[in-house]
C-alpha cells in the first residue's frame, strides 16, 4: 500500500459512522490526483434494498490550496447538477473531518475510458 493509499483509507471511526448511515466501503477500484475511488454499497434501512455505489474519497489535508479553492467546489457543484440517465448520478456527499465522501451510482461496465478501450471511438448524436 502506497503512502497515498494510506492517506485515503477510511479510518475505523469513519467506517463506523458511514455504516451507521447505511454505507459500506469496499475495495479500491481507481484513483486520481487527489482522491481514490472505492466500491461501496448503500443499504436502505427502511426497505433493506442494497444499492451498488462508487465512493470517491478526497482528503482535503493532502490537496493543494488552489485545487480546494477553485476546482473542488466546481466539481461538487457540477456533480450535484447532473441530471441525465446516461451519466453517473450522485447519491450523496458526506464530509467527516478533512475527508469528503462522494457516493455515486456504480457503473458495472466501467467508465467511458474503459468503454472506448473495449469498443473504439464513441460517436454522440448531436441534436
Amino acid at each position: 500500500m502506497s503512502a497515498e493509499d494510506i492517506r485515503t483509507v477510511p479510518k475505523s471511526s469513519e467506517l463506523i459512522a458511514l455504516e451507521q448511515k447505511g454505507y459500506i466501503i469496499g475495495k479500491k477500484i481507481g484513483q486520481g490526483s487527489y482522491a481514490i475511488v472505492r466500491k461501496a454499497e448503500y443499504v436502505d434501512k427502511s426497505t433493506s434494498r442494497v444499492m451498488k455505489l462508487a465512493c470517491k474519497i478526497f482528503d482535503k489535508e493532502n490537496a493543494p490550496e488552489d485545487f480546494l479553492v477553485k476546482f473542488f467546489p466546481r466539481e461538487l457543484e457540477i456533480l450535484t447538477k447532473i441530471d441525465n440517465p446516461h451519466l453517473v448520478q450522485v447519491h450523496s456527499i458526506l464530509q467527516r473531518g478533512p475527508r469528503v465522501f462522494i457516493f455515486m451510482r456504480y457503473a458495472d461496465n466501467g467508465d467511458l475510458l474503459d468503454h472506448i478501450k473495449r469498443s473504439g471511438t464513441y460517436h454522440i448524436k448531436r441534436g
